[in-house]
């Protein structure tokens, strides 16, 4: 009798061993974690593995199954984050997981020396910017003072005073998928900023007035006609602004990951 329970005491134990043993066999189970880096930077993981590069790369890593997971993005001098895609989304340097499954995460890093990524340093009158919605922009000349082009039109009322009318001759295309049209492009993302940091929104301030032709403003009114790929339109946009913002104004494009700046001289 003994040596029975003795042996039945050692078998509950090797039950229990292995089902302990299972256990932490299925809490252990990794998953793939890929990450790519676009331009000057480094991702750190949590744990403190991480992948540093100087314009384009990729790393597979192991990760445990629904672990938490911290992940951070430091730019390079010079550099800074533009975005997180994948599995982690926004523009916040620091972004966390708990992957279950296999999962791939893209920092992308641009330099504040590139054309157009802050106001000190503005794409230059003439050159065109293609974004990554299918559409290209150029700003091709400006008028600061167009008032009285402007008020020389029927219908059209004088700005208050201290104020005056800042007209753009821009082209645009679309090579995008599907379709799009000009309110989208222009309503939804563009603005001008004068030196006091003063913001005109174009869906305010913008296309208010009749423009000498082509007016592209007629094109917007009610969203616009669809634009698809291979079409696009060359025209003038007015802003409503004041007259000392005329010198030092901007036109920005933001589209909530990152910003491009259009000087307008």
């Amino acid at each position: 009798m003994r040596l029975s329970v003795r042996v039945l005491c050692s078998a509950s134990l090797l039950v229990g061993l292995l089902a302990a043993t299972g256990a932490t066999a299925a809490t252990q189970r990794h998953v793939r974690l890929t990450i790519s880096i676009t331009g000057r930077g480094t991702v750190r993981l949590s744990d403190g593995r991480r992948l540093a590069c100087g314009s384009k790369c990729r790393k597979t890593f192991s990760v445990r199954a629904g672990a938490r997971l911290g992940l951070t993005a430091r730019p390079g001098s010079g550099w800074v984050l533009s975005k997180w895609s994948g599995a982690c989304r926004g523009t916040k340097p620091t972004c966390g997981l708990r992957p279950r499954r296999a999962a791939g995460v893209a920092a992308t890093f641009r330099s504040l020396s590139a054309p157009g990524s802050t106001s000190e340093n503005p794409i230059r009158l003439g050159k065109a910017v293609a974004f990554s919605d299918g559409w290209q922009f150029t700003v091709l000349a400006t008028i600061p003072d167009a008032t009285q082009q402007i008020l020389s039109i029927p219908r059209n009322r004088p700005p208050p005073h201290g104020a005056q009318y800042f007209m753009l001759h821009i082209s645009t295309s679309y090579t995008g998928g599907a379709s799009s049209n000009l309110y989208h492009l222009l309503a939804d993302h563009f603005s001008a900023v004068g030196a006091r940091n003063v913001s005109y929104s174009f869906a305010t301030t913008a296309c208010g007035v009749f423009l000498p032709p082509p007016d592209l403003c007629s094109l917007i009114y009610g969203g616009g006609p669809p634009f698809y790929s291979g079409m696009g339109a060359d025209g003038n946009i007015d802003f409503k602004i004041a007259s000392n913002d005329a010198q030092s104004l901007l036109l920005v494009y933001d589209d909530s990951s990152h910003r491009v700046w259009f000087a307008l001289r």
